[in-house]
C-alpha cells in the first residue's frame, strides 16, 4: 500500500500531502504478518480536492489487499479543513491592534530573546519571511527588523489569498464562522 500511494504522489497537485507511518508491521522480516498497519494523515486545500484524493488512497488500499489477497479496514479517526481567514475581521484586528501599539520589550526580555535565537541557525529569519507575499513597505520594514532579536511592531493581514492547510480544527470553524488569526510574538526570530 505504501508504494503504491507514494507513486500516487505522482498524479497529485504539488499542495497536496500524504503522511503515513507503519504502525504495525509484524514481527519478523521473513514472515507474512497477520495484521499489518498503518497510519496515514492527508491534507489538501479544498474539503473537495481532499474527498477525492482519500478516495484514490482507499483505492490504493484496496488495490494492495488485492494483490496479498487479503482485506483492508479503515478506521477514520477524524478531519481538518483548510483555514480560511476573513479578512474584514484581519482589517478590524490590525486598526485595533495600531490603537493599542507595538510591543514594547524590556532589556530582560531582549536578552531572553537572543539567547534563544542563538540556538538557531542564523538563515531562520530569512526563511520566516521567504514564502509570504508581502507589500514592498511591509517588506522592507520587516528586513529592516530581521536584525532584533525580537520583533514587537503591528502588521497588516499578511497571508491574503493563501489557504493554509494547518492542521488545526480551527480550519473546521473558519468555512462556518468567520475567523480571524491573531500572530504574536510567540517564537523566536
Amino acid at each position: 500500500m505504501n508504494v503504491g500511494v507514494n507513486y500516487l504522489r505522482e498524479h497529485l497537485p504539488g499542495d497536496v500531502r500524504i503522511h503515513y507511518t507503519i504502525t504495525n508491521g509484524g514481527e519478523a522480516p521473513n514472515i507474512v504478518p497477520s495484521l499489518a498497519e498503518a497510519y496515514y494523515f492527508i491534507r489538501a486545500h479544498l474539503p473537495g480536492q481532499l474527498q477525492s484524493v482519500v478516495e484514490r488512497v482507499r483505492q490504493v488500499a484496496n488495490g494492495a489487499a488485492m494483490m496479498t489477497e487479503t482485506r483492508v479496514e479503515e478506521v477514520f479517526e477524524s478531519a481538518t479543513s483548510s483555514l480560511l481567514n476573513n479578512h474584514y475581521l484581519a482589517d478590524l484586528q490590525y486598526k485595533a491592534m495600531k490603537f493599542i501599539g507595538p510591543i514594547v520589550y524590556s532589556e530582560d526580555e531582549i536578552e531572553f530573546a537572543r539567547q534563544v535565537n542563538r540556538q538557531y541557525p542564523t538563515e531562520n529569519i530569512g526563511n520566516l519571511f521567504l514564502n509570504l507575499r508581502l507589500p514592498p513597505t511591509v517588506q522592507n520594514r520587516l528586513f529592516e527588523l530581521e536584525k532584533k532579536p525580537l520583533i514587537g511592531e503591528n502588521f497588516p493581514a499578511l497571508d491574503e489569498g493563501i489557504v493554509r492547510t494547518t492542521s488545526t480544527d480551527v480550519g473546521d470553524l473558519s468555512w462556518v464562522a468567520p475567523l480571524s488569526l491573531l500572530r504574536t510574538a510567540c517564537a523566536p526570530t
